[in-house]
């Protein structure tokens, strides 16, 4: 039990992974013919790392819960957590087809969460001098996580979805360019990152992979703004 206390967030990116793998799986059998049960097995896979993964941090927080604040409040280290709210949102696709009341109920715990920890993330930048030195790519996972909220929700039968889908892809699209921009004037002005942080970088083309899924699944159609998102 003591060795949860080196229990990553960062664990949590593997269930984004696994989860945007299975749906991209489910739409290769709608396209191509591909077998459907390989999709269904991944998406089983990271419903299973969740819960697991669920349960670890859990114990980590009542065991170790100066660990787990430390962490959440770091200004590099804490942006990890934003993984957390992305999986849930993913999950809720994966488990969507099987059971349309709990793919819903699973969907609206994500996007609270989402919403929640965008909020949090972004308002302590306000509240103590920022180090130019953490503005790295991983500042971008609470903004890109709000834009998974109109990916994952269009089908949902809400009154209230398209307005809830717009404010997000409103908030998660400027807060993203804003950090885009810090970021890439602290790569261009100051030291490299650390080595370890280089496959980080990868997280900079995620506003506008999202930002083009959302933007589709709100519009319907791919049009030029989509395109110059998507190319870009």
């Amino acid at each position: 039990m003591d060795r949860l206390k080196f229990l990553s967030v960062n664990s949590f990116g593997s269930v984004m992974g696994i989860s945007g793998l299975s749906l991209a799986g489910r739409l290769s059998h709608k396209l191509f013919g591909t077998p459907s049960l390989i999709s269904e097995l991944i998406g089983s896979m990271g419903i299973i790392i969740f819960v697991l993964l669920s349960v670890f941090f859990a114990i980590k927080l009542v065991k170790f819960p100066s660990v787990v604040y430390s962490e959440f409040s770091n200004p590099i280290g804490g942006n990890f957590y934003g993984a957390i709210a992305v999986g849930i949102l993913l999950l809720s696709s994966v488990i969507l087809p099987y059971s349309q009341i709990l793919g819903q109920a699973i969907w609206i715990i994500g996007t609270s969460l989402t919403i929640l920890l965008s909020y949090l993330m972004v308002s302590r930048l306000f509240k103590v001098k920022q180090d130019p030195l953490h503005a790295v790519p991983a500042m971008l996972i609470p903004a890109v996580a709000i834009l998974n909220v109109p990916v994952t929700g269009v089908t949902m039968p809400f009154a209230w979805i398209h307005e809830l889908n717009l404010f997000c892809l409103a908030i998660g699209g400027v807060s993203s360019l804003i950090f885009l921009s810090m970021i890439i004037t602290r790569l261009i002005n100051h030291e490299p990152m650390a080595a370890g942080m280089n496959p980080s970088l990868l997280i900079l083309i995620a506003p506008f992979e999202v930002g083009f899924l959302a933007y589709v699944a709100l519009t319907n159609s791919i049009d030029m703004f989509a395109s110059i998102l998507f190319y870009f």
